[in-house]
């Protein structure tokens, strides 16, 4: 857990990323975000879908889907600006100091590779070793993750192994070139509870043994309680709140907050699940619901010990009805792409086929 002694591993500050919706108007999906990751921590970055989650990751690798762009803010790993480097700068960085779980391992690995072979390009493509040497280290990397007989899963192609086999060599694959920072992101979704806990048992000793600093991206508060460290909770494209997890756990500040909490099955049987509504959003009888938005659009916030306290009008409703929150976005972006511009290539963009 960090301490204030700890340096700190990573730092954003005031990052901004906007997609654009019509002539000369830009929607901020990524909204004024700043947090940082103190070496050998785990940040958990929590929210609902379409809060920003996935989008500011992105942003700090620099990975956003055109036609969305950062324009502002800086990010920082170990000191070193990462947002004054070119393209080419970036892809050295990119699996070599940060390592990226994505979220669906499927679309992230190539169907058309074995697994071996991109862990083995990785390797090569970062310098660290090449021919058999980057093979074997390759085996050596699914038998870190636990894959059972890993010289014969290096051999095999993704579709060939199980969700929660794809999910270790996605990891194996983030950390393969020995990177100091890995962002996961919703690394047990889609898994069984019983996976789920072997997942997390598993990025918790990596962390421990490689001194690993954690972005953990996820929606699922069970998650955040059994693999993190502190907790900074999204709304529309914002930071309303960070804590430690125990802290906000005992006594979350944000109502948002609160009404995540409250949304959990099981915590007032016999009563129906409280639902938020999203910015914007009206209740039945057609009037707008009280929102943490103020005026501007914003989340109200104040700002104290790094946990963003709530106005004192901001409230959730607690008779809200059943309904997705409207998307922050106000339209989906396209698909993400690899440098390569083929859909199912995010590898490349993170090692081997990335240019150089």
């Amino acid at each position: 857990m960090k301490s204030p002694s700890d340096p700190v591993r990573l730092r954003v500050e005031r990052l901004r990323t906007v997609f654009p919706e019509g002539p000369g108007h830009d929607v901020p999906v990524v909204d004024d975000v700043s947090f940082d990751v103190g070496a050998g921590e785990t940040l958990a970055l929590v929210g609902e879908s379409g809060s920003g989650k996935t989008l500011t990751a992105l942003s700090i690798v620099r990975l956003v889907p055109a036609p969305g762009r950062v324009v502002a803010g800086r990010v920082t790993l170990d000191g070193r600006d990462l947002t004054a480097l070119d393209e080419a700068g970036m892809r050295a960085v990119r699996g070599r100091r940060i390592g990226f779980v994505f979220q669906e391992p499927m679309a992230a690995l190539d169907p058309l590779y074995t697994i071996g072979f991109q862990l083995a390009e990785t390797i090569a493509v970062h310098g660290l070793a090449r021919g058999a040497a980057a093979g074997r280290r390759a085996v050596e990397m699914l038998e870190a993750v636990r894959l059972p007989d890993p010289a014969r899963q290096a051999r095999e192609y993704p579709h060939q192994l199980s969700g929660g086999q794809r999910q270790r060599a996605m990891i194996a694959l983030a950390l393969c070139a020995e990177p100091s920072l890995v962002i996961a992101d919703e690394p047990t979704s889609a898994l069984d509870v019983t996976v789920q806990a072997e997942i997390l048992d598993l990025l918790g000793d990596l962390r421990r043994r490689l001194q690993l600093s954690l972005l953990l991206i996820t929606h699922d508060l069970g998650v955040v309680a059994e693999a993190a460290d502190r907790v900074a909770v999204m709304y529309a494209g914002r930071i309303v709140e960070e804590a430690p997890v125990a802290r906000l756990f005992a006594a979350p500040a944000h109502p948002y907050t609160r009404g995540l909490l409250a949304s959990l099955p099981g915590t007032r049987p016999g009563r129906r699940l409280d639902a938020m509504p999203g910015p914007g959003a009206r209740s039945r009888r057609g009037a707008p619901r009280p929102s943490t938005r103020a005026a501007s659009g914003r989340p109200r916030s104040l700002t104290s010990r790094r946990i963003i306290a709530p106005a004192a009008s901001c409230t959730i409703p607690n008779d809200a009805s059943p309904g997705r929150p409207r998307d922050s976005a106000a339209r989906r972006p396209p698909p993400r792409q690899g440098v390569s511009g083929r859909r199912t290539r995010l590898v490349p963009a993170i090692g081997a086929r990335a240019g150089g």
